[in-house]
């Protein structure tokens, strides 16, 4: 048994080196972020991000989250649209949003964000759910503010929502994925911007060789620096109805079932 986890731990390793670099090669030359994954892609914890971890903080938290998705897609099998991510794709069908936002209602939606996830719990989650059972004609991944709090380079992060999207390719081959650029947040929308920005490129830059479309959602959040636009709860992270709003009409251009 031992034995078999220290395989899968290198092959989980051997994976997320491999995802650094292809993010190092696929960035345009010179970029900041393209820096940041060649140095990354031979050091150590760079890879974190991109390997699969389950959450030890709150496990009575995410752990009924956790099983109520499981639940959700066995009553479910037949959704055509599935969103992926953080508290902030969690809380989008709240409020019965999915029931009455033009275009998404009478779609079979299904939700499988998880509140405080970052990449690697993402990635963790993913593998343990029968992905296969679905086939969705799209899929809509946010993921990465989380990572900003801690020490993740953009690179890290950027690695991450990589090999999410290739679980997601892997498990369902002829949904459209589209990925969503981590949101602005914090005083002056400034917290951790340039790596925030970093990502976001990095992701603009990988979509056509990765197979997924980006949505770019800076400046449609940023309001001019601030909040004057009622986009943000008082925390400046989570989105108020009216945040929920602008997301669906950035979104919904991009998706083909609306």
């Amino acid at each position: 048994m031992r034995v078999k986890k220290l395989i899968t731990h290198r092959a989980a390793q051997v994976a997320a080196v491999a995802a650094l670099m292809a993010v190092a090669a696929m960035v345009l030359p010179g970029a900041a972020i393209a820096r940041d994954c060649a140095a990354g892609a031979t050091g150590s914890p760079a890879a974190r991000a991109a390997t699969p971890q389950e959450r030890v903080k709150d496990p009575a938290k995410w752990k009924p989250v956790h099983e109520a998705i499981i639940e959700r897609m066995r009553l479910m099998p037949d959704a055509d649209l599935v969103f992926v991510g953080d508290s902030i794709t969690a809380h989008f069908s709240d409020e019965g949003r999915f029931e009455r936002l033009p275009g998404l209602a009478g779609r079979k939606a299904l939700n499988l964000g998880v509140p405080g996830d970052q990449t690697e719990n993402v990635l963790w989650r993913l593998d343990r759910l029968d992905l296969a059972s679905l086939q969705p004609r799209e899929a809509v991944l946010l993921i990465g503010t989380n990572n900003l709090r801690g020490d993740d380079t953009a690179c890290d992060i950027l690695a991450g929502i990589a090999a999410i999207v290739d679980r997601m390719r892997a498990a369902w081959p002829k949904a459209r994925i589209v990925v969503l650029g981590i949101l602005p947040r914090g005083e002056g929308m400034r917290f951790a911007a340039e790596r925030r920005r970093d990502v976001n490129d990095g992701l603009r830059e990988l979509a056509a060789g990765r197979g997924f479309v980006f949505v770019d959602t800076t400046e449609a959040f940023l309001c001019g620096g601030g909040n004057a636009c009622g986009y943000f709860q008082d925390d400046l992270l989570h989105l108020q109805p009216a945040g929920y709003e602008r997301y669906w009409r950035l979104l919904r251009p991009v998706l083909g079932g609306n």
